[in-house]
């Protein structure tokens, strides 16, 4: 009898975050989108992108290891990319601020397209750069892209009675 043994080489592309039950788990993810759990007796290794991955799951691990290969055509503004548990995906980018992409991943690579084009053409002053940025945009349908402002404060002096 003898045992084979194979070993895979993973290599961390982003940094990640998920829920099982109770506990949050730190862990990396290399660019299939597989998690890799990281131990605490041996050193993290540093991904090579400053990417976090918020609430991985198997389920989107299709979607992860599909942005994570079109990163580099968002000429790596990418710096977080957020699962919700319903299948929802969302963005936060420094050119273009939060981007909501909904649960569709057959429309992914449509609104990665959509994300290059509204990059080179959307003018600055409605580009979500700075803290706090500028609203979001809502690219669900990436035909029909939404920008979302965020409504200001008004400066009325309020009337007397």
């Amino acid at each position: 009898a003898r045992l084979e043994i194979d070993l895979i080489r993973l290599i961390p592309v982003a940094r990640a975050v998920r829920k099982r039950g109770s506990v949050t788990e730190q862990g990396l993810v290399d660019a299939e989108g597989q998690w890799i759990p990281v131990s605490t007796a041996s050193p993290t290794p540093k991904p090579l992108t400053p990417i976090l991955i918020r609430g991985w799951s198997v389920k989107q691990r299709p979607q992860v290891a599909e942005l994570l290969r079109q990163h580099a055509r968002l000429n790596d503004t990418l710096k977080t990319i957020n699962l919700r548990p319903g299948g929802a995906v969302s963005l936060e980018t420094t050119s273009l601020g939060t981007i909501e992409l909904g649960s569709g991943a057959d429309r992914l690579n449509d609104q990665i397209d959509a994300i290059v084009e509204l990059n080179k053409t959307l003018p600055t002053h409605l580009l979500g750069r700075g803290k706090g940025g500028k609203g979001s945009l809502d690219l669900s349908n990436p035909e029909r892209p939404e920008l979302l402002l965020p409504v200001k404060p008004s400066t009325k002096p309020k009337p007397t009675e």
